[in-house]
């Protein structure tokens, strides 16, 4: 994806604003993005400059009513592959150190998935569970499925590996369209749609199963929430590129329209964020932009 590598900031005095397209800022183009509680998403990281192919979206549930996730991978030969993906931390976290997932405290012998699937002829749509204890993963499974199952919804149970027999303080869960492990056969178009993701839970001492298992942390994907994104009509801004992955570690934007205004209806409010891993992020808002490849973008503009 593309990176613009220098930006300029446009300055302009406040009585040329009738002068400059949309220069006092009323009219504003909105994005509404849905993002599924608790998972960080492909869609939540797409970062594109036109509008964003879908990885990641909601879909009615499997027996018809509420929700569920639908997973696609987008593949554009010689420009860009995407493959879709959820997985249960923040974007903040970091799964290779053990960072991140939901509180679990049952010991699992089996993890259970309803899955409606198209994975395309050498890929493979995989999902992953790491147990973790103390921070330490001490269980990492990895499932794949593969082929179709024909429009109708499966119901798997896929085996827990546990050696230590422990019993974990969290749990890591992750799905993607395609192969993200190793990048082989990844295919456009391979689908794969989730619901009702469970444990099949045993007693630490007995080893009897428990009736009634903990739940997965929005494991039946009902709970997602709406944000709406506005960027100013006929400027580009870092919330073009970034807010919807931004929105994703703060639920703020870093380009927003406000009410608290000179004239008309609205200003532009911009913001700087930070965060310790990435230092700071400074916002820009400019009419056009400058990178390796040349100037583009611009207002005509005749006065002196």
């Amino acid at each position: 994806m593309r990176k613009l590598s220098f930006f300029i900031a446009l300055i302009v005095a406040l009585q040329a604003n009738a002068q400059l397209l949309n220069g006092g800022f009323e009219d504003w183009t909105v994005l509404t993005h849905t993002q599924l509680d608790g998972y960080d998403t492909s869609q939540d990281n797409q970062i594109e400059e036109d509008v964003p192919l879908i990885s990641t979206s909601r879909i009615t549930g499997r027996t018809g009513v509420g929700y569920a996730v639908k997973m696609e991978t987008h593949v554009t030969p010689g420009v860009d592959t995407t493959f879709a993906y959820i997985i249960n931390f923040d974007g903040n976290d970091d799964p290779a150190i053990a960072e991140g997932g939901f509180p679990y405290t049952q010991k699992p012998d089996s993890f259970i998935v309803w899955a409606n699937y198209d994975v395309q002829p050498l890929d493979t749509a995989i999902a992953l569970v790491y147990l973790k204890k103390n921070g330490t993963v001490f269980s990492m499974n990895i499932y794949t499925i593969v082929g179709s199952s024909s429009g109708l919804w499966e119901r798997k149970a896929f085996k827990i590996n546990n050696p230590g027999d422990f019993v974990p303080d969290s749990v890591i869960i992750a799905f993607a369209s395609s192969n993200a492990l190793n990048e082989v056969g990844i295919a456009d178009g391979s689908m794969l749609m989730i619901d009702d993701i469970s444990f099949h839970t045993i007693d630490s001492i007995t080893s009897n199963p428990i009736a009634t298992p903990e739940p997965i942390f929005n494991g039946d994907f009902e709970s997602w929430t709406t944000k709406d994104f506005y960027t100013p009509d006929n400027w580009v801004s870092f919330n073009d590129k970034e807010h919807v992955y931004l929105s994703s570690y703060t639920g703020n934007t870093v380009v927003e329209r406000t009410t608290d205004k000179v004239e008309g209806a609205y200003a532009l409010k911009f913001t700087v964020l930070g965060f310790p891993e990435y230092n700071w992020i400074y916002d820009y808002f400019a009419n056009g932009y400058n990178h390796s490849q040349g100037n583009e973008g611009g207002f005509a503009y005749t006065e002196t």
